[in-house]
């Protein structure tokens, strides 16, 4: 019987977890087709590939992969998608159900608790600024101006899904004030009593620490604004660990470099690799970036890995 091929997208995916996808794949009688090129896939890149190897799977391995209804339209082969990971804004889905392909994601996976963890990383980093005083010590300074608690501060939080809600319950843990923004799912019925669900303008305004967890819609792309940033304290961080299409990029940079903020945490861009994104000039101390890691670690990453390759070829 001929193998089933299925392409990802990403030449990395799995570098350090291969022997337990190669497994899964050859328990389904699949052949691994891997991006020749590195970073993301474009739609002629994905068309080219999927028709030239007649792929029956695709493994979408970053949020830049250009998924489109052209895309779509044009792979007859194409019979399931596979997210690593749970952001589907850069798959046209209404295509794919025209198209009779099928999509699933990585949602059972832990990778929320892994995102919660960077964003209480991030946090602490920008509230006591570990990696200033590091580097003093080490070049012969002993410096040591105040910090700020994290501890009994304000976190607002926009998106109550499960990264959200895993945020809220460390912070509940340090004994912040949890702002959430209204859900739109109605699912604020039976939240715990330390939650405090409020507008975007109330959690502006009040909030110390921002932390951005909703997907991308319409109504929800680039809700983080020049108004939302003015509205902000001028000692208040922004922390996006969910996609850059939740803030105006233009507007967050104009509002670090005037100092309006107190700074950001960023793990997110709109094109990736993001090696030149306007985000990484060094004059801009205040700011931490990391190259979108929320889920790498071992444990999360082996678990997402096993789940995007089995979700892909089990359906085929």
């Amino acid at each position: 019987m001929d193998k089933k091929k299925v392409l990802v997208t990403g030449q990395t995916y799995a570098k350090d977890n291969r022997k337990y996808v190669n497994a899964i794949a050859e328990k389904y009688n699949a052949e691994i087709i891997y991006n020749p090129n590195p970073g993301a896939m474009n739609q002629e890149a994905l068309i080219q590939v999927i028709n030239e190897t007649q792929a029956q799977g695709l493994l979408v391995y970053s949020s830049s992969d250009q998924v489109t209804a052209r895309v779509l339209g044009s792979c007859p082969s194409l019979r399931v998608i596979s997210r690593h990971g749970v952001g589907l804004e850069n798959i046209d889905q209404e295509a794919a159900a025209a198209n009779h392909i099928a999509i699933y994601n990585t949602k059972n996976s832990h990778d929320y608790e892994a995102v919660a963890d960077w964003v209480f990383a991030a946090m602490f980093e920008l509230s006591r600024n570990l990696r200033y005083y590091d580097r003093e010590l080490k070049e012969g300074r002993w410096t040591r101006n105040q910090s700020t608690n994290l501890w009994g501060k304000t976190l607002g939080i926009t998106g109550y899904g499960r990264i959200g809600k895993t945020v809220a319950r460390r912070a509940a843990a340090f004994h912040m004030r949890v702002m959430v923004l209204h859900p739109h799912s109605g699912n604020e019925a039976g939240a715990p009593d330390y939650i405090e669900f409020a507008s975007l303008e109330e959690i502006c305004r009040e909030a110390d620490f921002l932390s951005l967890h909703s997907i991308v819609t319409d109504s929800t792309r680039n809700m983080i604004g020049k108004k939302q940033l003015d509205a902000m304290k001028p000692t208040a961080f922004l922390i996006n660990s969910g996609r850059a299409a939740l803030v105006d990029q233009e507007a967050l940079l104009c509002a670090l470099k005037e100092h309006a903020i107190g700074g950001a945490a960023v793990d997110v861009f709109t094109d990736e690799p993001a090696v030149t994104d306007p985000l990484m000039d060094p004059s801009l101390d205040h700011v931490l970036v990391t190259p979108h890691v929320g889920i790498y670690t071992e444990e999360t990453l082996r678990e997402i890995d096993i789940f995007a390759m089995e979700n892909m070829v089990s359906h085929l």
